[in-house]
């Protein structure tokens, strides 16, 4: 805080005296810590919401250009729907007092909605690179989550070390921002179309089909469906 500049005295701008290795390895602690962070997040997301996270990266799969526009769509809107929610809860006295806790729960939900999202996006992207066959599902899903994650952080992580060439770092640091605001956008999107992972079956937009009450499955491996009982008259002696 003591760094901060003060409202009544002019900022003067100051000079990094830091050597260019002591600003490589604070960059790099930086995007380390980040990684480490995003790891964390992705192992409680993995854990308590599972199965919404498949059905994001299931919505990824098979509607991506549209999750990229409704995800892009989103974002538009993130401001003018938060001013929206404002003026709502005006309209009351008691909306007046709620107003900060709104805003609160807006930010945390966007924030979730957008987590969710790249964590889909990456785990989506790191199971092209998953070699190994023999290991669990949940194994295999955090895995990929690793391997997703650190593919984005790579371009993060070089941007840290060419701290000493700024015109190099600027433009990996470019490509990084312009891969992860992709990422974020269309998981975004796909967490919206799939309601947080909530609604199944709006990747695959099918219905579940509904047998009558004397209807039986179409046999599959061997196993004779069984027949309704036919009425045979009887000849009259």
């Amino acid at each position: 805080m003591s760094a901060l500049p003060s409202p009544a005295v002019p900022a003067k701008a100051v000079a990094d005296t830091r050597s260019v290795s002591d600003r490589t390895l604070a960059a790099v602690k930086v995007v380390a810590g980040s990684f480490a962070v995003l790891l964390i997040v992705a192992l409680g997301v993995l854990l308590f919401a599972g199965p919404n996270l498949a059905e994001v990266v299931q919505t990824v799969e098979l509607r991506f250009a549209r999750a990229f526009w409704v995800g892009l769509a989103g974002q538009l809107l993130i401001l003018p729907g938060l001013v929206v929610l404002c003026i709502a809860l005006a309209v009351t006295v008691i909306g007046v007092l709620l107003i900060p806790f709104a805003i609160v729960a807006y930010a945390i939900a966007i924030a979730g909605l957008v987590t969710l999202g790249f964590l889909a996006v990456a785990q989506l992207i790191g199971a092209a690179g998953w070699r190994q066959r023999n290991t669990s599902e949940r194994t295999r899903v955090f895995g990929s989550l690793v391997i997703g994650v650190a593919i984005f952080f790579a371009l993060w992580l070089v941007a840290a070390l060419l701290v000493w060439a700024p015109l190099a770092a600027t433009v990996v640091r470019a490509a990084a921002i312009a891969a992860s605001w992709a990422a974020l956008t269309l998981g975004l999107g796909a967490a919206i179309l799939s309601r947080a992972g909530t609604h199944r079956r709006v990747a695959s937009g099918s219905r579940p089909v509904e047998l009558a009450a004397w209807q039986t499955p179409t046999p599959v491996a061997g196993v004779v469906a069984a027949r309704r009982p036919a009425v045979v008259a009887k000849e009259a002696p």
